[in-house]
């Protein structure tokens, strides 16, 4: 007999750490709002990615965490001699 798969509302994974939970079923909105809070990040509607601040950038500049449907992860700096 198979289980059956475990989702978990949005406002359950609230307080989750996303490592106590399999990504494989968490969509991207989800996903964005347990790691950096709901209203923290945008979706660019042109290429279907979503877009935050990186928390753990250090360097000069502005590093933005880009994330697409697939939860793969990039980073883009921008920095300060870049900005007009």
């Amino acid at each position: 007999m198979r289980s059956k798969e475990v989702r978990y509302p949005v406002a359950a994974m609230a307080d989750m750490d996303m490592s106590d939970t399999d990504d494989m079923g968490v969509s991207p909105e989800a996903w964005m709002d347990v790691e950096f809070g709901p209203g923290c990040w945008v979706r660019d509607s042109s290429c279907d990615r979503f877009i935050t601040i990186d928390p753990e950038h250090n360097g000069p500049g502005v590093a933005y965490l880009v994330l697409d449907r697939q939860l793969r992860r990039s980073t883009t700096v921008v920095l300060p001699h870049q900005v007009h």
